[in-house]
């Protein structure tokens, strides 16, 4: 094994050992009452160690952000071909909601810390549901041909989006039980009812 390698390997350990303290503290004494420097002492690091892979606390709660939009294009182009856009998306948010419901300590975290300050998270779900939205629609046009500026693709992206948004957002509010993609079905299953009876 190289010394990049154990080098790499050793940086994903100390990475993860971090976010698994963090965590635990987080769900143990709230996110406000947790420090930095209690977050190192559990990781078994200094402080200054925390800093040369987060920025601040907050950041290690969405560690793994940029890992996710990065998956978007490659989950899209894994679509069928026969696929047409809108059904390779609800398929794409489909296999993303299964991932969230598989991971049941990040949705103890967040359910949790939705009690204690939801503004907070609203603001950073936002955040995350706008990069999602671009990432799918860039995706989306490479896979279809049709350009991003296209008003039907914009509008296509952005009503899926908004289902898959809606639905998990009211899985939270209801305490993260149960499948996650079961909500999402039934919020596609409404808009298409909604867009079916204003076009009759």
């Amino acid at each position: 094994m190289t010394t990049q390698s154990l080098r790499q390997k050793h940086t994903d350990r100390t990475r993860q050992s971090i976010v698994d303290a963090a965590f635990e503290l987080f769900l143990e004494r709230g996110f406000a009452a947790t420090t930095v420097d209690d977050i190192a002492m559990r990781a078994d690091i200094a402080p200054r160690t925390f800093f040369r892979y987060f920025p601040t606390k907050e950041s290690v709660l969405f560690h793994d952000s940029d890992a996710k939009l990065d998956a978007i294009r490659e989950r899209l182009s894994e679509r069928p071909e026969g696929e047409s856009a809108a059904e390779a998306v609800v398929g794409l948010l489909a296999a993303m909601a299964e991932d969230l419901g598989n991971d049941q300590k990040r949705c103890e975290l967040i359910v949790r810390l939705s009690a204690e300050d939801d503004s907070f998270l609203a603001a950073r779900r936002r955040a995350m549901m706008d990069q999602a939205t671009t990432a799918i629609l860039t995706a989306v046009s490479e896979r279809t041909g049709v350009p991003a500026s296209d008003v039907g693709l914009q509008a296509m992206t952005a009503a899926v989006v908004a289902c898959a948004t809606t639905a998990i957002h009211c899985w939270f509010n209801e305490g993260a039980q149960g499948d996650p993609g079961a909500y999402l079905e039934r919020a596609v299953a409404s808009c298409r009812d909604a867009f079916s009876a204003s076009a009759a």
